[in-house]
């Protein structure tokens, strides 16, 4: 005993399920009640076609499957026609934009399918706003099984709620769920905030520290990243709200450049100012020391090719004027070409180079050497200073 399917476009009967399929003894005249298998057995949720007309159909076979035949050459065979009205909805899945995304312009095409189980065409309609999703967008005829699109535009900056409702025509339809996404046409805002130094600072540390204010509603993730001369020396990314980060155990004697990354979850992002920092170490105890009156020290040259300035340094000088009380310091003719003054301020007539791999001169005004007598820094007779190691400036202890 099976259940079958009637297929209208190929006129035919395809089989749901086999329901019963047992081995029995008949003699002549016997009488089987085919209910008495069937029962319980089947019932309008195994409908797999949905509606449409059904039948159980019987039949007595042989063991190798052929139905057998009456002496008058009719076969052993009966069935019993019915009617399935399944009421199944249709189903309505959306591919764009996926739930809780955020956009970088100022619109949205919103995308969905739905299928019908009975293939019949659909009536949808798309609702949207910015306030629960009841506002009818667009009424839209769909084929069963296609795909179709609205775009939403002219939209500010916020959140909106859309979905979907199909109907077949015969009272069975779909409602979708609210689905949001959000529009987000502003870049983060972000700046550097104390404790983080100034531009252009020199410390006597192994260690940079990174603080920042951001303004952004909707932050994706935050990178810390720091540079040297070589490349990049180490990053740092944060999902999000981190507004804080200190790289550590670097090397010093060094220039090091960082700055910060903000993106929010639109893909805007938005890049801090690139800071420069000179990370030094302490003057050896071996140095030449500039003391102002009250012998106090102003400035030093130590043997590891360091400068440490009171104040700071001016490069390129068109004229040298110096003060009382400053160091000055003159070429072969007595021409001045550099000077230190009493407040620790160095005034060059050329300019420096700083981390100098090899020094080379051919006259010089000041050398530093170290204990070997290795040049370690030195001021030409044009007034260019020449370095090993950097120059420290603002330095309270130099």
């Amino acid at each position: 005993m099976k259940v079958q399917y009637y297929n209208i476009s190929d006129d035919s009967w395809l089989n749901v399920t086999t329901v019963v399929n047992t081995t029995i003894d008949l003699n002549a005249s016997d009488v089987v009640k085919l209910d008495s298998y069937f029962n319980g057995l089947w019932n309008i949720g195994m409908a797999s076609y949905g509606s449409g007309t059904y039948r159980v159909y019987a039949s007595l076979t042989s063991f190798n499957e052929t139905v057998i035949e009456n002496l008058d050459g009719t076969l052993l065979e009966s069935s019993y026609n019915f009617s399935v009205v399944t009421n199944l909805a249709p189903v309505v899945t959306r591919q764009l934009p996926a739930n809780d995304t955020h956009l970088p312009y100022k619109w949205s095409t919103l995308n969905y399918t739905a299928t019908d189980h009975e293939g019949s065409s659909l009536s949808c309609y798309v609702f949207g706003d910015a306030v629960d999703g009841s506002t009818l967008l667009a009424t839209q005829p769909l084929e069963s099984g296609n795909s179709t699109l609205y775009n939403w535009t002219d939209l500010s900056d916020g959140t909106y709620y859309w979905n979907v409702l199909c109907g077949d025509g015969e009272f069975n339809s779909t409602l979708t769920a609210n689905y949001t996404f959000t529009i987000d046409t502003t870049f983060p805002q972000i700046s550097f905030t104390p404790p983080t130094e100034q531009n252009n600072t020199a410390v006597r540390r192994s260690w940079i520290m990174a603080n920042i204010t951001v303004t952004e509603e909707n932050e994706a993730n935050i990178t810390f990243e720091l540079h040297n001369a070589a490349g990049l020396a180490s990053s740092a990314v944060y999902n999000q709200s981190n507004r804080t980060h200190n790289f550590t155990l670097l090397a010093q004697r060094a220039f090091y450049y960082y700055n910060v990354t903000v993106v929010d979850r639109a893909g805007n992002s938005n890049t801090s100012e690139t800071r420069t920092i000179k990370l030094t170490i302490a003057p050896s105890a071996k140095k030449f020391e500039i003391r102002a009156d009250g012998n106090a020290p102003v400035a030093s040259f130590d043997d590891k090719g360091d400068i440490y300035l009171q104040g700071a340094v001016a490069h390129s000088q068109s004229q040298l004027a110096p003060t009382p009380n400053s160091f000055i310091i003159e070429n072969r003719t007595g021409s001045a070409v550099a000077f230190i003054n009493s407040s620790g301020y160095l005034f060059l007539q050329g300019s420096y180079e700083e981390l100098a791999s090899a020094l080379a001169f051919s006259d010089s005004a000041l050398e530093i050497r170290n204990a070997t007598d290795a040049l370690q820094s030195f001021i030409d007779s044009f007034g260019n200073l020449k370095l090993r190691g950097l120059i420290e400036g603002d330095s309270a202890d130099p």
